[in-house]
């Protein structure tokens, strides 16, 4: 199988995630609120995940002149830096961040309040916080047990990607999909899915392995 590239996929998820529940260019920039996920990624069935921290912002003024991000743990003192963040907007609302922020080798993602810090290209900074929280049990587990850890309390979403690794679809499992032959028959572009646990009182999201289409199979069920 080709590699995926895995900073790509959990950045598209991520903006999927954020949109589903979620002016001029010399104004002030205004900080609206932060979001900070931690991202548990199950590439393999019999493998622990690897884990990153996602964090974003609701910017109100113009989100492309951002220059910089920075998250900050207040117990550990952890502080993370991106430039040139990415950028995305739906509707009226326009989101920065990051979802490639790890910890050092042998270190788990701190849980606890975290400081997001925005910068613009005029060098204003402005700030707001957000709070993680994670069963540390995930970090050893593997996909098979993700919902019993999560005490079954969490939504379950389907991501369908293209063999170019494109995002065709993020949402809810289609009633009809009784089988994986009807999940590729939604969208003959579809390679492969994965399905994706969302904590409902957690900001955990936990990634389950890639199921590919079989050469063999039949998509006209």
């Amino acid at each position: 199988m080709k590699d995926v590239p895995i900073s790509r996929l959990v950045f598209s998820l991520l903006i999927a995630v954020i949109l589903l529940f979620s002016g001029c260019s010399d104004s002030e920039p205004e900080l609206v609120t932060a979001k900070g996920y931690v991202v548990f990624d199950f590439s393999e069935e019999e493998k622990n995940p690897s884990a990153r921290l996602a964090a974003f912002a609701e910017i109100s003024s113009e989100v492309r002149r951002v220059d910089s991000i920075r998250i900050k743990n207040l117990a550990t003192d952890f502080e993370w830096n991106c430039l040139n963040p990415a950028v995305f907007s739906n509707d009226k609302k326009q989101w920065s961040g990051y979802a490639e922020f790890l910890s050092p080798d042998g270190i788990e993602i701190p849980s606890g309040i975290y400081n997001f810090f925005y910068t613009d290209a005029q060098g204003k900074e402005v700030s707001s916080s957000f709070l993680i929280n994670y069963d540390e049990k995930l970090l050893n587990s593997t996909p098979e047990k993700v919902f019993s850890i999560l005490n079954e309390n969490a939504t379950e979403q389907y991501a369908l990607y293209s063999e170019k690794n494109t995002l065709l679809y993020f949402g809810a499992k289609k009633q009809n999909w009784t089988e994986d032959s009807r999940i590729f028959n939604f969208d003959k572009k579809t390679n492969y899915y994965r399905k994706i646990y969302m904590a409902t009182n957690d900001p955990v999201v936990c990634i389950l392995p890639p199921v590919y289409k079989k050469l063999n199979s039949d998509t006209n069920k």
